[in-house]
């Protein structure tokens, strides 16, 4: 899901090309709710999305509502720190989970990978992550 028809189209393509049938893309503004049926995702995938926009508690309860409830939300996002990206508009992991709070989400740890506190981990030297459950 994106709000921008380019990236879908590529994504539709790689997985064609992967012989990937089980996606489904779809064109949409996610702060204002998406059309997925609620506890229905096993894994959604918020990348660079929260320092685009206004409302990032209305994103995260989205997220909670179509996330399973073994499912888990992988949240990846600029580093304040970054040399090059939105450093004005980032936001940092402490902000999220503050946020995650709020709307009832938790950080977790992944089996197969060791993270730092909280379900945070480096995900590129001018990203980081958070892995998020129910």
């Amino acid at each position: 899901m994106d709000i921008l028809e380019g990236p879908l189209s590529a994504l539709n393509s790689k997985a064609k090309l992967a012989k990937i049938m089980n996606i489904q893309t779809q064109v949409a503004d996610v702060t204002n709710g998406t059309k997925i049926l609620a506890n229905s995702c096993d894994l959604v995938l918020m990348t660079n999305l929260l320092f685009q926009c206004e409302n990032k508690k209305a994103i995260l309860e989205e997220g909670k509502r179509v996330l399973k409830q073994s499912g888990r939300i992988l949240l990846i996002d600029w580093k304040k720190s970054a040399s090059f990206g939105p450093r004005d508009r980032a936001v940092s992991p402490e902000e999220i989970k503050k946020l995650v709070e709020e709307v009832g989400l938790k950080t977790e740890k992944p089996a197969l990978r060791s993270l730092g506190e909280g379900g945070e981990f480096e995900a590129s030297p001018y990203h980081y992550g958070i892995m998020l459950g129910k």
